[in-house]
């Protein structure tokens, strides 16, 4: 826990959460691991007094875009009488990560720039998995707009709609390159 830091340390540790929650990404696991200790009050030292500063900036709402896929992905699933899945930390850090490597390249694929497959990108992002599943798509401007698009599609809706499944993670990355939006879901059980 963090005891003690400046203000200023504080406002900039909540300029940059803010930064990464206006632009709709995940907060990278180490500044999500500060935000967790700052999320209710930073601690400072000033004068020799204690003090306990509130930051109220420092929020996570609304949803990013890969939040809101996990949301409406488990709407589908509990409308199926399917049991919901869990978000994950690790695969929505091997899904955010493949996300962006399709939009640094304009490559709505499976497989990654370096030559990776799901599986090789869940095992790094720190996940052990028994079964994995992945759903790419590219274009669709909105989360609603590409959880229907894989929703009308067999092999998409299997993936998202399995038992085998007990864990989610979701990334999006927008650019200039190709198709503009590019989405990731990964589902996985432990193995």
């Amino acid at each position: 826990m963090i005891e003690k830091a400046r203000l200023e340390d504080a406002a900039q540790i909540a300029a940059l959460v803010n930064h990464y929650a206006n632009k709709q990404l995940m907060l990278p696991r180490s500044l999500n691991n500060v935000y967790e200790q700052l999320r209710d009050f930073f601690v400072s030292r000033a004068d020799d007094q204690t003090v306990q500063v509130y930051i109220p900036s420092v929020q996570r709402n609304p949803p990013t875009y890969a939040e809101q896929v996990v949301a409406l992905v488990n709407r589908e699933r509990v409308s199926r009488d399917i049991p919901r899945l869990e978000m994950h930390a690790a695969l929505m850090d091997a899904a955010a990560a493949h996300s962006l490597d399709m939009a640094s390249t304009g490559n709505p694929s499976h497989t990654g720039s370096d030559g990776s497959d799901p599986d090789d990108r869940i095992r790094r992002a720190g996940y052990n998995p028994g079964y994995w599943g992945e759903c790419v798509a590219a274009g669709y401007p909105t989360p609603a707009e590409v959880v229907a698009g894989w929703m009308n599609s067999p092999p998409h809706r299997d993936i998202l709609l399995s038992r085998n499944y007990v864990h989610i993670g979701a990334g999006y990355a927008c650019s200039g390159i190709g198709l503009s939006h590019y989405w990731t879901v990964d589902v996985a059980s432990p193995g």
